[in-house]
């Protein structure tokens, strides 16, 4: 499978004339040299990106826990909280205390401490607590960047919004029928069950970075298994992911992969990665622009067609009972 250093030698070596016998190596190239081969590389991944964006999906396993109950020492006006009995199962968990409004766990890696979203305004000392899992975020907040089609929340299909305000416009259009009451019912105003979920931006106050969550409204009061299919964001190379080709260095790193649909690794991005490189001052092999520039435009061609799953089923014949 093509990685982030085989690419970049492979676009490297159309800057110099070859010997033959000397390797091609990317760690041969100055610091300029070497950002600019990552950014290429990154401006073709987010090109696929765009051009086919429900493409760029994947399932993760996600599973709400049931609330707890415990305690917590808090302070009246401060963000600090220490954790008694409680276990936050993921960060920007909805928190209660027994004194004050409902706020939020938010984990500081630096300090490896958890804390309050903001400052708690109830009673100081050790209060009785409950913890919703009514937020579940991807290990680094960045790995996705939308909800693509349907949510099911222990396979029953709930809303899908961007705001709390397009949940609200939602109530009265989702009826569900509740076959154990044998009755229609609002599902929004069907308790017990996670009703909708909102994919929401985030900006962590401990790295200034964005995160994606999910937020899931009402608060779940017992454990669910949710599936849904998450949109994968564009890959970001940078130039210490085409130094690592697992060879050099004490240990040696191991090479980076791309994450494409399907693993159009060698058939799409590699194209339209030298389409980028050909723009670059280093690019030195001018009679190979124009095959290039053919190969990327039928690699843009071939993935705005591209079908996902339904291109391996092409040609397949189904045949009933």
């Amino acid at each position: 499978m093509l990685n982030a250093n085989a690419l970049a030698n492979l676009l490297w070596s159309y800057s110099f004339q070859q010997d033959g016998v000397s390797a091609v190596s990317v760690a041969n190239a100055n610091a300029n040299q070497q950002a600019w081969l990552a950014l290429c590389i990154t401006q073709a991944i987010q090109e696929m990106h765009g051009i086919k964006p429900d493409a760029w999906r994947e399932r993760p396993g996600i599973t709400l826990a049931a609330p707890q109950t415990g305690t917590a020492t808090v302070t009246f006006g401060s963000t600090a909280c220490t954790l008694g009995t409680l276990l936050p199962p993921s960060d920007g968990c909805t928190v209660r205390f027994s004194s004050g409004i409902d706020n939020e766990l938010n984990y500081d890696a630096a300090n490896s401490v958890w804390v309050l979203r903001r400052p708690h305004d109830g009673d100081s000392g050790t209060l009785s607590a409950t913890l919703w899992q009514d937020c579940w975020v991807a290990a680094n907040g960045a790995q996705y960047e939308n909800v693509l089609g349907d949510v099911l929340a222990n396979e029953v299909p709930i809303v899908v919004a961007r705001t709390m305000k397009e949940v609200e416009m939602c109530r009265w259009r989702y009826p569900w029928w509740d076959y154990g009451a044998g009755n229609l019912q609002t599902r929004l105003r069907f308790a017990g069950r996670v009703l909708a979920v909102v994919f929401e931006p985030w900006t962590s106050p401990f790295t200034n970075t964005i995160e994606t969550r999910l937020r899931f409204t009402p608060m779940p009061n017992y454990q669910h298994v949710i599936d849904a299919n998450l949109q994968v964001a564009a890959q970001v190379i940078t130039v210490a992911d085409l130094l690592a080709d697992g060879v050099t260095g004490d240990p040696p790193p191991p090479v980076v992969p791309f994450w494409t649909p399907a693993g159009l690794d060698e058939s799409i991005l590699t194209a339209i990665a030298l389409q980028k490189w050909t723009v670059s001052p280093w690019f030195r092999t001018d009679s190979a622009r124009k095959p290039i520039d053919v190969q990327y435009q039928r690699a843009v061609d071939r993935l705005r067609d591209f079908r996902g799953h339904q291109e391996a089923m092409a040609g397949v014949e189904v045949r009933g009972w």
